[in-house]
């Protein structure tokens, strides 16, 4: 009973009813011109959509808890992106509790999505890291504005 399929970055497919992409999320690309043999391509990999997708339905909501870090990074930053409602609350409030053991990955995921009040707690962190170490791992559009007096780091 599925009307759209949707294909990772690593090949998976993904076979999805509209209604509830409808419902759930606001932000995947066009299915409207699609036909039933083909998919439409995702830059995410199969297990970020797998966790993702499961946020489209109506169900118990997945339990983050144990997620892995650089997993439960990526789901948020695919939550946003294709603005799937529920999993943005589940993942930032997810991110608000891993902001100690990730402040960096946290920051960027805030400032990225507008969330100031979590950009506040995580750069008191990552103002404690070496300067070198986080200049290189800034977008390079933020390191200026890192460096200058008004981040406090002169």
């Amino acid at each position: 009973d599925s009307d759209v399929t949707f294909k990772s970055i690593d090949g998976v497919l993904f076979r999805l009813q509209k209604l509830n992409l409808a419902v759930n999320a606001n932000g995947f690309p066009p299915t409207d011109f699609q036909t039933s043999d083909e998919a439409v391509g995702l830059s995410e990999t199969s297990d970020v959509l797998e966790l993702l997708f499961q946020f489209c339905y109506p169900q118990r909501h997945l339990d983050l808890e144990h997620l892995d870090t650089n997993l439960l990074v990526s789901l948020a930053e695919a939550a946003e992106k294709y603005e799937v409602f529920p999993a943005m609350s589940v993942c930032n409030i997810r991110m608000r509790e891993i902001i100690s053991q990730s402040p960096f990955n946290v920051m960027l995921y805030a400032a990225r999505h507008g969330y100031t009040d979590i950009v506040d707690t995580s750069y008191k962190l990552v103002l404690k890291e070496p300067l070198d170490e986080v200049i290189t791992k800034l977008p390079p559009h933020l390191v200026i504005p890192w460096v200058s007096p008004a981040y406090g780091r002169h």
